[in-house]
């Protein structure tokens, strides 16, 4: 039986065809939002991501730079500030410049007195929600809230912002990291900011805006 090269040309080309499809339809599969048939997976994608952000979360608390840079993807991660209309966008070096220059001056605000300031702040993370979850790749929404006190000047435990973070998570060489971080301040109504007793630390973002901008006291000797 003779076959024609015309055929045989049409016969490889639908084949081709026909493997390009089943590679776009295994690649698709690993952008699927969350669904009964893998859910087993996305649950694993979700508690990674969570140990990840919580592990964060610490970092902030502690002015850990190394464990605050670690959580980031240090190629292409952008953090966005936004607050009241007004946005401040940085890049990884801006923003790595920036902890590493106020370090010291963390750190020694966190000593107990009288070496330091008794210094505390709290980044409480709750209600995590994913709109976007895949292998590779995912997008959540944490609200927080920032709790601050100090021992001298005094300043009593209370909450000084609160806001939501918006992280966009990608999956590489087995670690999840952040590559695009946006935090939306709400507003904080007048009368509940810092007290006015903290004389050391006035409270203002819109006068500080370092890093990334969590707590109001300015920490200035």
């Amino acid at each position: 039986m003779k076959i024609s090269i015309k055929k045989l040309a049409v016969f490889i080309w639908i084949c081709g065809l026909l493997l390009a499809m089943a590679g776009c339809l295994d690649k698709l599969e690993e952008y699927i939002d969350i669904g009964e048939d893998n859910e087993g997976k996305t649950e694993g994608y979700k508690d990674a991501i969570a140990k990840r952000v919580y592990s964060f979360g610490e970092a902030v608390e502690k002015y850990d730079v190394d464990g605050m840079l670690a959580f980031l993807d240090g190629n292409s991660f952008k953090l966005i500030i936004a607050e009241g209309g007004h946005e401040d966008v940085k890049d990884f070096e801006l923003l790595k410049k920036e902890l590493i220059e106020d370090e010291e001056k963390q750190l020694h605000w966190r000593d107990p007195v009288p070496e330091g300031h008794g210094y505390d702040l709290t980044l409480e993370l709750s209600n995590l929600k994913y709109n976007k979850l895949s292998a590779t790749g995912a997008r959540l929404i944490v609200e927080f809230r920032v709790w601050e006190r100090a021992d001298e000047p005094y300043l009593s435990l209370r909450m000084t912002d609160e806001g939501s973070i918006v992280y966009e998570m990608v999956s590489l060489r087995g670690e999840w990291l952040c590559r695009e971080m946006t935090i939306n301040f709400r507003p904080v109504p007048y009368g509940q900011e810092v007290h006015p007793a903290a004389q050391k630390g006035k409270s203002s973002r819109r006068g500080n805006r370092r890093a990334f901008c969590f707590g109001r006291l300015d920490l200035e000797e």
